[in-house]
């Protein structure tokens, strides 16, 4: 895969005689910003089940220091 750069070609730069450019350069901006919302999404997932296996050790390790004060 090659690699590309996220920050997106300033407009005074040479573009190819390409008609199609514009439409090409907002395709590639949308799929960027899919791809870092992807990206934090799969994150946030991640931290979120380490969470939950972390309070379920605690938890069942010992349901009575979670559950008299309740």
């Amino acid at each position: 895969m090659e690699w590309q750069s996220a920050v997106p070609i300033p407009a005074l730069a040479k573009r190819s005689k390409d008609p199609d450019w514009e439409r090409k350069q907002r395709l590639r901006e949308y799929r960027v910003a899919s791809r870092g919302e992807k990206r934090n999404r799969k994150a946030d997932e991640k931290k979120q089940r380490k969470l939950n296996a972390t309070l379920l050790r605690r938890m069942t390790s010992n349901p009575d220091k979670y559950t008299k004060n309740a």
